[in-house]
């Protein structure tokens, strides 16, 4: 693929991908083997956010039985972060060449020239693509530096600075560790090794995320480029036109060619469900846990300072859903939009034969473009909702197994 604007919806998601050794797709006309560099930073990524999985997994099995519900639930919460992160970092691996194919059939749909992109709009969408990624990168910055930095600023500021109260050496995460490491240099080590897999379990995350965003508002772009199309078209073929035939193949030809264009755009929406959509119900299954086990942190009661980095945990966690469920939504929209543009469309002095083909279109377009998690789940606005349902229920079982 070359390098052309198509490159500029991914650029935020390509980097981030890049800090973790990890290159998602092929682009045509460029060196398709990793360096060296990326494969290391890859291997230590992983190497590093899987053992911390481990032994927070560890952890909850050997505290079960202290009832110590804090901890264990505040590793649960940890615990799911990072099994979801590492699972959307091997899944993209996996989908690597689905994924270069994607991009290579977007790219053929992708204007040409400027008439074109000012026919598609494409600076509007280009600029709301960056626009949601750059928003949603400084979230998620802001979420892991907060819980990085949470343990080392508390340590600092309550009890060398201020003197207030005596905090203690502790790690950003709990985790089960075999030795005493708070009096010695594997402090350090630890605190640097736990900070590394907290920014590879949210950087994999939000780079897997920006990706789908990225790919959702382009196939918008097509489905409502088609609505326009269709919409702003005058057909020639009227009762008072001298070159009827004529005028009748032209709006046939013009009308075959949207046809087209529209079954190409369909085709790279199940695409899309293909790659994404094991991807898509592992998050709305792990984050409505995660979100149960956060509330249940706060609902337990912790101090001021960790109350508001909880509460931004669950700010960052309740965004990521709603990303996908916001552009969800949009593609049900843009992608129905197509039929309401054909009832728009001057059709009323249209030839009988060129109505039947914008019935069948209408028809058609009236069976909406969905992001899907799998067969399971069809991804709207209303989704939120049911993950939110989803967490309450947990949270009240926990609640009432904490309270018996």
């Amino acid at each position: 693929m070359s390098s052309t604007e198509i490159d500029k919806f991914m650029n935020i998601a390509n980097s981030i991908y890049k800090c973790l050794g990890i290159v998602s797709y092929h682009k045509t006309g460029r060196l398709q083997q990793r360096s060296w560099t990326y494969a290391v930073i890859f291997a230590i990524s992983v190497f590093d956010l899987a053992t911390v999985a481990l032994a927070e997994t560890t952890f909850i099995i050997l505290n079960y039985r202290n009832n110590n519900y804090a901890d264990i639930a505040s590793t649960f919460s940890y615990l799911g972060f990072a099994i979801l992160g590492l699972f959307k970092i091997l899944f993209v691996l996996y989908k690597k060449k689905d994924l270069t194919n994607l991009m290579k059939q977007l790219e053929k749909l992708f204007p040409k020239n400027n008439a074109e992109k000012e026919q598609i709009e494409l600076k509007k969408y280009l600029n709301y693509c960056r626009n949601v990624s750059i928003g949603f990168t400084i979230l998620n910055i802001i979420l892991i530096a907060t819980y990085n930095l949470y343990a080392i600023t508390e340590y600092l500021l309550y009890e060398r600075l201020l003197k207030t109260r005596i905090v203690g050496k502790n790690l950003p995460y709990v985790m089960y560790i075999p030795w005493d490491w708070r009096d010695n240099w594997t402090y350090y080590f630890l605190y640097a090794f736990e900070d590394l897999a907290g920014f590879v379990a949210s950087t994999g995350q939000l780079a897997g995320d920006l990706t789908l965003s990225a790919v959702s508002v382009q196939l918008i772009m097509h489905y409502d480029n088609i609505a326009r199309l269709i919409a702003e078209y005058k057909v020639k073929a009227t009762e008072n036109s001298v070159t009827y035939e004529k005028d009748y193949k032209e709006d046939v030809t013009y009308l075959a060619n949207v046809v087209v264009y529209h079954e190409a755009v369909l085709k790279l929406s199940d695409i899309t469900n293909t790659i994404f959509g094991i991807p898509l119900l592992v998050n709305f299954m792990s984050s409505s846990f995660i979100i149960c086990f956060v509330g249940f942190q706060i609902a337990l009661g912790a101090p001021a300072d960790a109350q508001i980095k909880l509460f931004l945990f669950l700010v960052a966690l309740s965004a990521q859903v709603y990303l996908v469920c916001h552009h969800g939504q949009l593609l049900i929209d843009s992608s129905v939009g197509i039929s309401y543009a054909v009832y728009e469309h001057n059709w009323i002095n249209a030839d009988i034969r060129f109505k039947k083909m914008l019935v069948f279109m209408a028809r058609r377009a009236q069976q909406p473009a969905l992001l899907k998690a799998t067969v399971f789940v069809d991804i709207s606005r209303s989704t939120m909702t049911d993950v939110i349902q989803m967490s309450y229920k947990f949270f009240a079982l926990l609640r009432t197994m904490y309270s018996d």
